[in-house]
Parts: C-alpha cells; structure tokens; sequence
C-alpha cells in the first residue's frame, strides 16, 4: 500500500487517475464537481489552493471511485477488473478469516 496519501497522489497522477483544481471554492465549487465527477466516474480530483484557506490545504474525492484507484490504494495489480478486485479481496476476507 502506499506509505501516505502524498504517495497515493503520486501513484494515481502516474496512472492518469487524478485530476487537480487549482482555487476552486469550498463552497461553491468543490461539492459540484465532486458530485458530477462521481456520477462520471471518472477519477479522484484533488483540489488545492482553496480560497479562504490556509495554503497547503487540500481535499481529495473519489479516491476509491474506479478499479484502478483501488488497486493503487491496496497495492494490487494496476490491470484488475472490479471483477478481479473482488475476487482478490474475498480470498484476502478468507485468509484473515482463518
């Protein structure tokens, strides 16, 4: 698994699985992409540089919303289908079970 989210960024950058807003508003903007991104689902936004916030301040969604973000997040394999993710996962469940 990745060590941190700073390393989950990178991977999901690498992967072409992020999209970044540079100044969207909180309360505005945030909320609405967030939501027509998750209807899409497409990949996880990372928004940054958020008006009327402390610099450094960052909120990510949809972190968890494809297969390849998953498999990022659990450090399996970048190919797995929803189908093969939860087929790993069952037998993960299974060995942790015993």
């Amino acid at each position: 698994m990745p060590d941190d989210l700073r390393e989950f960024i990178r991977k999901a950058e690498a992967i072409g699985e992020l999209k970044t807003y540079h100044g969207a508003s909180a309360e505005l903007e945030i909320g609405c992409l967030t939501a027509l991104n998750w209807r899409k689902q497409q990949r996880a936004l990372l928004f940054d540089d958020i008006p009327g916030y402390p610099r450094g301040y960052r909120v990510m969604s949809g972190s968890t919303l494809t297969p390849g973000l998953v498999a990022t997040a659990l450090n399996l394999p970048q190919k797995s289908t929803t189908r093969d993710l939860q087929q790993i996962l069952r037998t993960k469940l299974a060995e942790w079970d015993r």
